[in-house]
């Protein structure tokens, strides 16, 4: 069995991934990034499109602790606080960080482009081109890991397993996909940053691998899973039945401009028994969510 060392290992190169690997690189540690896909390649980001919110205030004055106002009203009260703080202040100086990295934010002038989106009070949402921030974000991302001499790349390596004695982690067990063979890992930190499991629903819109490896991972290593019925999903993605000739996801403007409805298996709007408010519209882009 093939045996390998370092300091960090980071599991999954999606945006979290690299990010997380360039950060622990700059401490001077060595870094194994491991990703049953290509580095970059799987995950979320990089299907990515459309807009990422942060008060930059580009367009219109605005401020983090606004963002997170925001955030907490259309959380309806059950987002973590802490967490949603950090998300909102730290989220300016991440876009201002890829821009320094090259990420070619759309704009002009030396000032971002901004937009609206739903849940926000001013134009807060940054882009690229409505179809490729993802992507742009990532190829950024991989541009920055591949200055770092410390981060070692595996792409096509599955971690099956993290090893832990007394609640300390010792290593991590993976498994070479090309090879089939098994491949030891030894550290003393791991990072999950292996997306959600957005795939086990028969109607998404996440890539092939995001199947919930990191929650099992987690798990089985003595973690404790909170908050599960939390799943990130894009709502207009549980269109049923499948209307013939288009994409399982429907456009922002179906949803959120033309005021579509979400109905329940007995035709009944729901949303509102959550404390929400859903579109007046006679369009219907999902009959059945379950």
């Amino acid at each position: 069995m093939k045996l390998l060392k370092t300091d960090v290992l980071i599991i999954g190169a999606g945006g979290a991934g690299m990010y997380a690997s360039i950060a622990a690189a700059q401490s001077g540690k060595n870094i194994l990034l491991a990703d049953k896909s290509l580095i970059s390649r799987g995950g979320a980001t990089v299907m990515a499109q459309m807009t990422v919110a942060a008060a930059i205030g580009h367009e219109e004055a605005d401020h983090w602790t606004h963002h997170l106002d925001d955030t907490i009203k259309s959380g309806q009260g059950l987002c973590n606080e802490e967490l949603s703080s950090i998300l909102c202040e730290e989220a300016v100086d991440r876009i201002l960080e890829m821009s320094d990295w090259k990420t070619d934010w759309a704009g002009k002038d030396n000032r971002m482009s901004q937009v609206m989106a739903p849940g926000h009070s001013v134009k807060r949402c940054c882009y690229v081109d409505f179809l490729n921030t993802g992507p742009a974000i990532s190829r950024t991302l991989r541009g920055e890991v591949a200055k770092q001499p410390n981060i070692k790349r595996a792409s096509g390596l599955n971690i099956i397993d993290i090893i832990v004695d007394n609640n300390i982690v010792k290593g991590a067990i993976g498994l070479d996909i090309e090879t089939g063979s098994y491949i030891t890992i030894d550290t003393n930190a791991v990072v999950l940053a292996a997306g959600g499991l957005t795939r086990i629903f028969s109607r998404n819109s996440a890539s092939l691998n995001m199947g919930g490896d990191a929650y099992a991972l987690a798990l089985r290593a003595g973690a404790e899973l909170i908050d599960m019925e939390f799943v990130q999903f894009f709502p207009i993605g549980h269109l049923a039945p499948r209307l013939v000739g288009m994409d399982p996801i429907m456009w922002d403007p179906f949803r959120y401009k033309l005021g579509g409805r979400l109905l329940n298996g007995n035709r009944e709007q729901f949303i509102e028994n959550y404390g929400g408010a859903d579109g007046k519209s006679p369009i219907v882009i999902s009959e059945e969510l379950r």
